[in-house]
């Protein structure tokens, strides 16, 4: 069986994100549209990318990695992915998904 490259979790199906070809599951994106929740959480509903300063302005921010609410989000250096404080280490500025390299 399959592995989600974003939560790791054995699962049935896996899809590729169109944006940067990881093989995620049906909770770590979105399947129909073949975007992970990594880049679906960088894309703005017109194709733009949204910086860390646009995603303070709005209401509600999340995390890339785990896609939960988040009060503050730290910018990976690897990967420039925003992450949570559960998941990264932001005194050293990387997600855990750069920790585990």
């Amino acid at each position: 069986m399959p592995r989600c490259e974003i939560c790791e979790e054995v699962v049935e199906d896996t899809y590729t994100c169109r944006e940067c070809g990881t093989n995620f599951c049906e909770e770590c994106g979105d399947n129909d549209n073949r975007v992970c929740l990594l880049c679906r959480s960088q894309l703005s509903w017109n194709g733009q990318e949204t910086s860390l300063e646009e995603q303070a302005e709005g209401e509600t921010q999340y995390c890339e990695i785990c896609g939960e609410q988040a009060e503050e989000l730290y910018e990976c250096q690897e990967c420039e992915a925003y992450f949570c404080l559960k998941c990264g280490n932001p005194k050293i500025r990387l997600c855990r998904l750069c920790l585990d390299d």
